[in-house]
């Protein structure tokens, strides 16, 4: 079922419009939690109820969703000028997908555009992103999740990426349940 005004992850958008609906969920949940606070205090002039208890637990998922937020802002998503080059060279765009953003311990890693066949994985990164460390990233992370044999190559230069684009999405893919298998862990992995 598709919401209307909810970009599905992986279209192009999907960062801007995550950062209005994170926005919009934190407010609320924030509104909400406070009108609890305030409605336990008037109705009881104390601070001991039940609504105070309620609403400092409601601030938990407020708390959660203002985090998502902020990692929001954070994140970079493609540019038009990006789109309209990919969409160029991409000709059979089924596993293709836009704007996802993965996280580590150390370092957040950006990835404008990425394209899967069979158990090989390309993506367009910032040029401020080692193209290794998040090769390296992606690989174990797919990897601990049984794809062992996956080749990651990442590419900081639109000009590049596109051109390896064109060669790969011109063939059909061999093992759809791999493919799939593979984007489903990247979207399990990837900031939502």
């Amino acid at each position: 079922m598709k919401i209307p005004g909810v970009t599905k992850k992986g279209s192009y958008g999907y960062i801007s419009n995550r950062r209005i609906v994170t926005l919009i969920r934190s407010v609320v949940l924030f509104a909400l939690s406070f009108s609890l606070y305030f409605f336990g205090l008037n109705k009881y002039d104390t601070n001991k109820n039940l609504f105070t208890i309620v609403s400092v637990l409601s601030f938990l998922p407020a708390s959660g969703s203002f985090v998502n937020f902020v990692m929001f802002m954070r994140a970079k998503a493609c540019s038009s000028e990006q789109r309209d080059e990919i969409e160029k060279n991409d000709h059979h765009n089924a596993c293709s997908y836009y704007d996802l953003f993965f996280t580590s311990e150390k370092k957040n890693y950006p990835v404008y555009h990425i394209c899967i066949r069979d158990n090989t994985v390309i993506g367009l990164i910032d040029k401020r992103v080692d193209p290794a460390a998040i090769e390296k990233h992606i690989k174990d992370l797919l990897s601990a999740d049984g794809y062992k044999e996956v080749t990651v190559k990442a590419f900081d230069d639109t000009g590049k990426y596109t051109e390896r684009l064109s060669s790969l999405s011109g063939r059909e893919p061999e093992n759809e349940k791999l493919t799939h298998g593979i984007i489903d862990t990247l979207f399990s992995i990837s900031l939502s």
